[in-house]
């Protein structure tokens, strides 16, 4: 299985240079906003940002999802968890941009969580420690 790295576009690598503000939006409509502006959310933008560093598919569950089939992997839109990640694109003036993925379930192994970038219909693995990092749901005291 080979891994299949997010690029922006597909995605962004992301430092304390580019990073503007990463909104997850859990199911049901729980929302919260991570800013690199925000001094008290420091220790947790500074993970966000250390995780999405190395993020990345380690490999592709399904090359062509359909509506009928996101839910098998918790990404109906009812079950799914939306991430919009916005910064600025160094080689385009820092314009801001932002890219939205979508986290479901965790595989059956309960090693990886279904990601989905928006607009695609691949599914791809990464790993839970990984995605719970760059969502901010863990903080890794390390990063500080």
């Amino acid at each position: 299985m080979a891994a299949c790295y997010i690029i922006v576009g597909r995605f962004v690598t992301v430092t304390s240079d580019n990073f503007v503000k990463e909104t997850v939006t859990k199911p049901g409509d729980e929302v919260k906003t991570y800013e690199a502006d925000n001094e008290d959310q420091e220790d947790t933008v500074t993970s966000i940002m250390t995780a999405l560093s190395g993020f990345y598919f380690t490999d592709c569950a399904d090359y062509h999802v359909t509506d009928a089939t996101l839910g098998n992997y918790g990404l109906a839109e009812d079950q799914r968890t939306k991430v919009e990640l916005t910064y600025k694109d160094t080689s385009d003036d820092d314009k801001e941009k932002t890219v939205t993925f979508y986290v479901g379930s965790k595989d059956d192994s309960a090693t990886y969580y279904y990601v989905q970038m928006d607009g695609s219909q691949r599914v791809s693995r990464v790993l839970i420690d990984t995605v719970e990092k760059a969502l901010g749901w863990k903080v890794d005291s390390s990063a500080e």
